[in-house]
């Protein structure tokens, strides 16, 4: 079983000409610094969410470099729209450039979620907006935070139904494993009469075929045999946009909607120059700040020393 990881902010330029040094001397070589601390942390089954600013490409044609190198790192990408996606599409559209240019590890994360059932957690997440509190909020802004608000919302509220979904279908699985078990060693001979190979196969296959979600939002199936957690899974929140405004850091709508969710750890992007992340004695970056219960973290490549930040959490 993998790792989580998150590192946002990336500003990856491959295909334009857009240093990063001129943020700073730390960005000198940014992009070299993020692939190597990548490939000496991150493994082939574990999964990075990258919450948004992946590029500085202004079209998707200008992204695709980019993109072509974060498929190349390892691991399984989730990747969210940043400020700078100006590049984004649909979730379609994404699917098919990923296509066309053999991108295999990369999924977006946009009004949808994604399940992660050997550790139990659900993934959920947009890409924000301004607050209020910000200095540079404008009436404009108000139309977008409250439509970003309900993209929060409905990524949650997709990732439950997520859930339900697949707990009923491993459920069903698991009642017709029992069924097929029972039936055999009842020794019922008119039911074994009716029984042939390719019976057997088609119902088997019929059993487990009943996928009523796109089942690449399910990162990796149970293992045979093992039964579905019983505990509610933990809610992880990424943004790219922090949800408050840094600076002053006062509770608002974002962070009592995050709250009301049972969200206890919310992962957000989008701020330079903060720098570095406090770390605990094991080397773990401390929460940049916490309010009614859940701690944020600041996952900016800069802040985490252009290093993808391992999530912990006790395994279900």
């Amino acid at each position: 079983m993998g790792n989580l990881f998150v590192l946002g902010d990336l500003h990856f330029g491959q295909g334009v000409d857009k240093p990063m040094d001129i943020f700073g001397p730390q960005w000198r070589g940014h992009t070299g610094k993020i692939a190597e601390n990548w490939r000496n942390t991150v493994a082939g089954d574990d999964v990075v969410v990258v919450n948004g600013d992946i590029s500085w490409g202004l079209k998707l044609e200008e992204a695709v470099p980019d993109l072509v190198l974060l498929d190349s790192l390892p691991g399984r990408k989730i990747i969210l729209k940043g400020n700078h996606e100006l590049w984004w599409a649909t979730c379609a559209k994404l699917e098919s450039v990923f296509a066309k240019h053999g991108l295999k590890t990369m999924r977006p994360l946009y009004n949808n979620a994604y399940y992660w059932p050997e550790k139990n957690v659900l993934l959920c997440g947009t890409r924000g907006w301004k607050v209020p509190e910000n200095a540079d909020f404008g009436a404009d802004d108000t139309k977008i935070m409250n439509r970003e608000l309900m993209r929060f919302s409905a990524s949650v509220s997709y990732g439950k139904k997520l859930v339900e979904k697949y707990r009923t279908i491993v459920g069903d699985r698991r009642m017709a494993d029992d069924a097929e078990a029972e039936e055999e060693n009842s020794g019922n001979s008119l039911r074994e009469c009716e029984k042939t190979p390719e019976n057997e196969e088609k119902s088997r296959k019929n059993a487990k075929k009943q996928m009523v979600f796109d089942p690449r939002e399910i990162i990796e199936e149970l293992p045979e045999g093992m039964s579905f957690p019983e505990k509610e899974p933990e809610i992880i929140a990424f943004l790219h946009y922090p949800p408050v405004d840094f600076a002053k850091r006062t509770c608002n709508e974002w962070t009592g909607r995050i709250a009301e969710a049972g969200i206890r750890r919310c992962y957000f992007g989008h701020i330079h120059g903060a720098g570095k992340a406090s770390r605990d004695s094991f080397g773990n970056p401390q929460p940049a700040f916490s309010r009614n219960g859940v701690d944020y973290y600041l996952t900016a490549s800069d802040y985490l020393s252009f290093m993808p930040q391992k999530i912990d959490f006790p395994e279900n």
